[in-house]
Formats: structure tokens, sequence, C-alpha cells
């Protein structure tokens, strides 16, 4: 017998196996990445509001408090017919709805709009409203209108202006009632 070794036996690595070792790391680094990927979820939001000001507000309060956790899409629509275009298009993690802002939906119609979104997509809705809100057509505060939006289906109701601290925990609050409703159904 040969007091030879075989190549792979000696632990040194042939030039032409360089490459394939090489190329195995960049695959599980590569793998790796993904998997962190994986541990970042993308949320869809729907931003009811026609001021587009306080939409960036909105969105940049959210991305600074829970960008690290999450990848946000905001989609914004003005008015009611928005809202059901945007709907077809797209399935959302959470509404945010600035109830007395959006054209075609004030006042009882609002609630309505709350109702089919609960009822239809059964994703959380975040409603925020002035705290001396007008209800239209009216013209008279309404008392009970934050107990009407809770009973139509809002689960966070907050007041304008609203806190961003406030707001980012009420997402949160949201997509962990949205991960529970996932699990269980």
């Amino acid at each position: 017998m040969s007091k030879e070794r075989h190549p792979s036996q000696t632990g040194l690595v042939l030039s032409n196996q360089q490459g394939l070792e090489k190329r195995r790391s960049g695959l599980v680094k590569r793998g790796l990445h993904l998997i962190d990927k994986l541990d970042t979820r993308e949320i869809n939001i729907l931003l009811g509001n026609h001021a587009d000001e306080m939409n960036e507000q909105i969105e940049e309060c959210i991305r600074d408090s829970l960008g690290a956790d999450y990848v946000f899409r905001f989609f914004t629509a003005h008015s009611i017919l928005e809202i059901r275009d945007v709907l077809e298009l797209t399935c959302f993690d959470v509404f945010i709805l600035i109830l007395c802002n959006i054209f075609g939906a004030q006042g009882e119609a609002s609630l309505t709009l709350v109702r089919q979104l609960r009822n239809s997509y059964r994703k959380p809705v975040i409603a925020l409203l002035p705290p001396s809100y007008v209800e239209p057509p009216r013209n008279y505060y309404d008392p009970i209108f934050k107990e009407k939006a809770q009973q139509a289906g809002v689960s966070f109701f907050l007041d304008l202006p609203v806190k961003g601290k406030v707001l980012a925990k009420a997402v949160k609050d949201c997509l962990a009632e949205t991960t529970r409703n996932t699990v269980h159904t």
C-alpha cells in the first residue's frame, strides 16, 4: 500500500474547490439574510383623510416608532369612493380614519363606513377625531359620538391632536389583534 494520502484527507483545499467553499458561504449568508427579512412583517395601512400634510405626519410617526419591527406601506384615500377603490386592490392590516375628514363620510356616514370595514374585512379601525367634533349637517356637538363609533367597531378612538407614542401604541396593539385573529381563524 502506498503511504500517499488522498487530497481530501490532507485537510488542504485544492484551488478548484475554493470557489465551492466561497459559494457555499455566500449562500449561507444570503439564507440568513432572507431569514432576517422573514422576521420583518409587511404591514398595509389605509389612511382615510383628505389632509395630505396630516397623513405625512401620521406616516412619519408610525415609521419612526415601529419601523424597526415592520415594513409599512401606506395608502391614502381622500373620500369614501377612493376608499372603496383602494379596498378592491389591496388587503389591509389596519385602517386609520380621521372621521371628520373623509369626503362623503361625515357624521353617521362615517359610522356606517366603520361598520362596513369591520364587518367585511375584520381588521382593526383606529378613529381620530377632534374632541369638540361638530357633527354635520346639524352642526351641534354630539357627546355620545365616541360611544357610537365604538359600537360601530372602532378598536381605538383617539382625540386630535394625537401624541405620536399614543398613536404608535394603538397601531402596535391593532397589529397584535390582527395576528391573534389570523392565528385563530
